[in-house]
C-alpha cells in the first residue's frame, strides 16, 4: 500500500530501454543498476559515473553521474491519471480486459 511501490508508465525511451511498460520507481531503479553492473558500464576511474551504451542513450545521454540519474529518471515515470486523464480512466482501465494493459506506451501518450 505504499505509494512509493504503486507501478508507474514509463516514458517510451525508459520502457524501451528496460522492456517493461510499467515498473514503481524502486523496480526501476534496480534494473537500470543490474543492467549497469551486468554489462560495466561504470568508469572505471569514477565508479559514480555511468558511461552509457546505446540501449541508455535516449534516456541519459552519453554518461551520467550516479546521483543525477535519480534526477533524470524522474522525467520518465508516470502516475496512471497523469497519462490516462484521470481516477475514471482508471477505474474504466481496471476493468478491462488484461490484455488491454499491455497496449503499446506510445498510444498511452498520445491519449494524454
Amino acid at each position: 500500500n505504499n505509494p512509493f511501490n504503486a507501478k508507474m508508465l514509463l516514458s517510451p525511451q525508459l520502457a524501451g530501454f528496460l522492456g517493461v511498460s510499467e515498473l514503481s520507481r524502486p523496480e526501476a531503479v534496480k534494473n537500470i543498476w543490474t543492467y549497469i553492473k551486468e554489462h560495466d558500464l561504470q568508469n572505471p576511474e569514477d565508479k559514480r559515473e555511468i558511461l552509457c551504451d546505446d540501449k541508455m542513450r535516449p534516456v541519459f545521454g552519453d554518461k551520467v553521474h550516479m546521483f543525477t540519474m535519480n534526477k533524470i529518471l524522474a522525467n520518465h515515470l508516470y502516475k496512471r491519471d497523469e497519462v490516462m486523464g484521470g481516477d475514471d480512466a482508471i477505474s474504466n482501465e481496471a476493468s478491462s480486459d488484461e490484455d488491454d494493459h499491455s497496449q503499446n506506451i506510445d498510444e498511452l501518450f498520445a491519449e494524454a
